[in-house]
């Protein structure tokens, strides 16, 4: 399990943690600038191919939201977002798969401690 922690895998999410804790400890905000360049476009899907590339989320009714840019997201002047977010994701998912072995085995499986942290990374 230790493997598993954030402070074994070389990437930003424990000092997000913190720095966001000792924020919102104290009653303040979380900054959070959004310099993204989203061109967003209410459509149906039925005509998901006029915007292919696009991010595409589905609605009701055979709507959809397409989405195309750059989303660029910083959280307390200097952490990506967007970016950290996978590796939260990616190492949730990663505790959840080790607890899934642990209880399929009876043993943890070994962790590559800096592999939950290339998505962090850009790798």
């Amino acid at each position: 399990m230790r493997s598993l922690q954030p402070f074994s895998m070389k990437n930003e999410m424990l000092s997000l943690i913190r720095d966001a804790a000792n924020r919102v400890k104290h009653r303040n905000l979380l900054a959070i600038l959004d310099s993204s360049d989203l061109k967003i476009v209410f459509g149906e899907m039925a005509k998901k191919d006029e915007f292919e590339g696009w991010w595409c989320y589905p609605q009701d009714k055979g709507a959809a939201v397409f989405a195309h840019g750059d989303r660029r997201v910083i959280m307390l002047g200097k952490y990506d977002a967007v970016r950290l977010l996978g590796a939260m994701i990616d190492t949730a998912a990663r505790v959840v798969g080790a607890f899934d072995g642990y209880l399929a085995c009876g043993a943890f499986a070994e962790v590559v401690p800096n592999e939950v942290g290339r998505r962090a990374e850009g790798n």
